[in-house]
């Protein structure tokens, strides 16, 4: 993964690691708006801020309405700790994560993820 990342964004991603995700410790490569979560050394998940150049495969990106996302897919929003938590449903019909603020989202996920509720 860290591989294709690097010759997409041209340059090397930063790394980091968590030891008290939930789901045990985690590393992470950050290129630009993306970073990309290892579990056990093995691809997990995926976490997308807003930037310039990266959208899902069907087209959602951070920086988007919610109104935009509700138009095209199925959304679904989440009661928790963490503000704005939302999902959606994608053309292929898996499931993506995100947040949203002040009506639009501010970010998106999938797989496993190191967030804190």
């Amino acid at each position: 993964m860290d591989a294709l990342a690097a010759k997409s964004f041209g340059a090397e991603g930063e790394k980091s690691s968590n030891g008290e995700c939930g789901a045990g410790p985690m590393d992470f490569s950050q290129y630009g708006p993306l970073q990309i979560a290892y579990l056990d050394g093995k691809f997990a998940g995926w976490f997308l801020r807003t930037g310039e150049g990266v959208v899902t495969s069907d087209g959602i990106r951070p920086g988007i309405t919610m109104d935009a996302l509700k138009g095209e897919r199925q959304v679904w929003e989440i009661e928790s700790t963490l503000p704005g938590e939302f999902e959606y449903t994608t053309a292929d019909y898996g499931t993506i994560m995100g947040f949203a603020e002040g009506g639009k989202i501010t970010s998106l996920a999938a797989g496993v993820t190191c967030f804190f509720r």
